[in-house]
């Protein structure tokens, strides 16, 4: 059951003092949870089919004296044709349901009935967590208001005694499941939110959401503090200048009527850089055979930049090149952008077949990218591209004295950047960052705003 996947998202144990997890807001409006009680209505009705009536015997004084047996008694159709959701402060999410059961048995030796009944159930769902940090859906109050219950037995005639036996046995159950069977829903709803826990990104690569307190309930929404730890090869990420404080402000009175918002910390930004920087996710060895730079990786070309090389090598050999970052990416707001700053060692060398690799050069390079944010049903995208000019300097040569300049160099390792490293950046990212959602939930018409020091998506939720 899904109905309340928005309101607990990401709800697990409160992270260890030791590691430093990175934070998120999460509003869900009270539109989502309406959204949601509405596509999964079959749920409940499901679960109110399931109910089960014990047969119903009781010694008369009509009938001869005979006793009333009403058997095989089942629930043969379930409608649910009003379904509201309210957020109470204090109290958590109350859900209303109008019901109507068409239920069926047979007196024996005498005749078939049919009963319906309506009823109104109003169930206050609390969002807690257990002692071991899962999240918990429970039904803190329930109210069952039985309507009327018609009686037919298909033009047989049934005297006032044998209707009041079979109305206060359809009473009497009807009254008394309805709230188990509303909690119960609730009870099959926390098997599944562990499901959305624990996100596996690849092998030895996991990213796990949590949360400290409770969620906040205010009229129009609900709202919690999460917390976003990656694992690399089981060992918890930590921050390279740990984790700050994060709130979402107040919604403004022209804010975006989307059923969900999520305020992303600068945090949550630097652990997916940190984490794919850690697993070495940023590093790249660039072939000689590499399609893209065909002409570039050879040492007559590179030797049109820095000549030291084509007076080393009078034939062209091929060349390769290995990008390694050794350095944490720095992350930051600017001008309504993300900035991811990276400063990789890009060593060059020539492939010779008598001697095998020779290094050549090798350059420490700064390289601003502004990054894009989208979704794709319930991955976070982020793809980037050069902002400016890369910044060289030279580390090391075994070409002798290097004459050669950072801005003489900077159009070669330009085109190794847009024609091979960026790409590879962007095929490392597009995997995404999963978001707490389940298999059937997709997170669509997004809208991201960056702003000072977080960004913001909005969106509404789709059901498949």
């Amino acid at each position: 059951m899904k109905l309340f996947l928005l309101a607990t998202i990401l709800l697990l144990c409160v992270p260890p003092m030791n590691t430093t997890p990175c934070k998120t807001v999460l509003r869900v409006k009270k539109r989502a949870m309406e959204h949601a009680c509405q596509t999964h209505r079959s749920n409940f009705e499901g679960h109110i089919r399931k109910m089960s009536f014990p047969d119903l015997e009781v010694i008369t004084n009509f009938l001869l004296g005979k006793v009333l047996s009403l058997t095989g008694i089942q629930i043969f159709d379930v409608k649910l044709p009003n379904i509201k959701v309210n957020l109470v402060p204090g109290v958590g999410v109350q859900v209303s349901l109008e019901s109507s059961l068409h239920i069926k048995g047979k007196i024996l030796f005498f005749a078939n009935v049919e009963v319906n009944v309506g009823s109104g159930i109003t169930a206050d769902v609390s969002v807690t967590k257990t002692s071991g940090g899962l999240p918990l859906l429970k039904v803190s109050a329930c109210k069952c208001a039985m309507g009327r219950i018609q009686i037919n037995a298909f033009g047989k005639s049934l005297i006032p005694p044998m209707i009041s036996a079979i109305q206060g046995h359809i009473h009497a159950i009807v009254s008394k499941q309805l709230c188990l069977t509303v909690s119960n829903v609730f009870v099959d709803a926390n098997m599944n939110l562990g499901l959305m826990c624990a996100k596996h990104l690849s092998k030895n690569f996991e990213l796990q959401y949590k949360v400290p307190t409770p969620p906040v309930v205010t009229n129009e929404y609900v709202q919690m503090d999460m917390y976003a730890q990656y694992k690399v090869e089981e060992k918890v990420l930590e921050l390279p200048t740990g984790a700050q404080d994060f709130t979402l402000p107040p919604p403004s009175p022209d804010a975006s009527d989307s059923m969900v918002t999520m305020g992303i910390s600068k945090d949550f930004f630097i652990s997916i850089f940190t984490a794919l920087h850690t697993s070495g996710k940023f590093s790249q060895a660039i072939p000689t055979t590499t399609n893209s730079l065909i002409n570039e990786l050879k040492t007559s070309y590179l030797g049109s930049y820095i000549p030291e090389i084509n007076r080393k090598y009078h034939e062209s050999l091929a060349v390769g090149i290995k990008i390694s970052l050794s350095q944490t990416p720095l992350v930051t707001f600017q001008s309504s952008q993300l900035i991811i700053q990276l400063t990789p060692s890009v060593e060059l060398y020539a492939v010779s077949p008598k001697s095998g690799n020779e290094h050549l050069l090798t350059f420490s390079v700064g390289v601003t990218l502004a990054a894009k944010l989208d979704m794709n049903v319930d991955k976070l995208k982020i793809s980037v591209s050069i902002q400016k000019e890369l910044s060289l300097s030279l580390a090391s040569s075994s070409i002798g004295r290097c004459g050669c300049s950072s801005s003489s160099v900077s159009g070669y390792m330009q085109t190794v950047f847009e024609k091979a490293y960026l790409i590879h950046i962007n095929e490392v990212l597009s995997v995404g960052v999963s978001l707490p959602t389940l298999p059937n939930m997709n997170l669509v018409k997004p809208v991201f705003e960056v702003k000072k020091d977080y960004a913001v998506m909005s969106c509404d939720v789709q059901y498949t």
